[in-house]
């Protein structure tokens, strides 16, 4: 600044610009800002548009069903934050909007399962389950993922109401059998367990060796009533010349304390 002849003579480099005319230049990118920690080895092209840039995930989101199963730019640190929420209805919307992705990785769906594991309710629990579970493509990978899931569930009902969806695959259900018989063995309630053994024994790729640990199962159920039924109702099903399967078959009845139970679950074994 010069002063000539009483009047002040100012540069107009040395003015500061309004912030409207630099906002387009030091606008914070959240998305961009985010996602370096995450994905630095990545080259996102964003258009320079704002809006563009906001709408990136939303396009990445719909463009999934042919994409490979990479994870979209904000995925890691929208899992970072659902990780470092506290309430458990928050929490289960965030991962709701992460199980929206079509095309979901191993690792990616491993991840999400991890943090669901940090949320208390059962009933979120269960009901993020169900997504998993009604997601058209699973691999066998992410079947046991949800598996691990269904073991951290406390609640006897929605454990065997989801052990109960995992029903409709039944390969995996068959290639798996000994970790589901294990899940259920978590189930308190005969009640629960005998509803969902009841179902487990419709599968149609079940063999030898499936009938032999779910008899074991069964001769672990306290009521014998329960028992009574489930023996009853798996008789018909069993081939009667194995010798190995015999022996399980009369093991269960003989754990029925009561002799009429036992007597006709024994019978039924024809």
């Amino acid at each position: 600044m010069k002063q000539s002849g009483g009047l002040q003579i100012v540069h107009l480099k040395q003015i500061e610009a309004p912030h409207f005319l630099l906002e387009n230049h030091i606008r914070a990118k959240p998305i961009r800002q985010i996602t370096e920690k995450y994905s630095q080895s990545r080259k996102t092209a964003y258009n320079d548009s704002p809006e563009e840039e906001y709408g990136y995930e939303q396009k990445y989101f719909a463009a999934q069903g042919t994409a490979t199963a990479k994870p979209p730019p904000t995925f890691y640190a929208q899992l970072e934050l659902a990780n470092n929420i506290s309430s458990d209805e928050e929490k289960a919307k965030l991962l709701q909007h992460l199980l929206c992705i079509n095309n979901l990785s191993d690792k990616m769906l491993a991840d999400i399962v991890e943090c669901i594991i940090t949320i208390y309710s059962d009933q979120e629990k269960y009901e993020l389950l169900q997504l998993v579970l009604k997601r058209s493509l699973l691999s066998n990978k992410q079947l046991e993922t949800t598996v691990e899931l269904i073991h951290d569930i406390r609640s006897d009902n929605y454990k065997a109401n989801s052990l109960k969806t995992l029903l409709s695959r039944e390969q995996f259900i068959a290639q798996h059998f000994s970790i589901i018989i294990e899940a259920t063995e978590e189930i308190y309630s005969d009640g629960d367990k005998s509803n969902f053994y009841k179902d487990l024994m419709n599968s149609r790729y079940l063999q030898l060796v499936h009938y032999c640990m779910l008899l074991y199962a069964i001769k672990n159920i306290n009521n014998d009533a329960s028992k009574r039924e489930l023996l009853c109702k798996l008789a018909p099903k069993l081939p009667k010349t194995n010798p190995k399967l015999s022996r399980a078959y009369i093991d269960a009845a003989d754990s029925i304390y009561s002799s009429q139970d036992k007597a006709t679950a024994t019978l039924a074994f024809q």
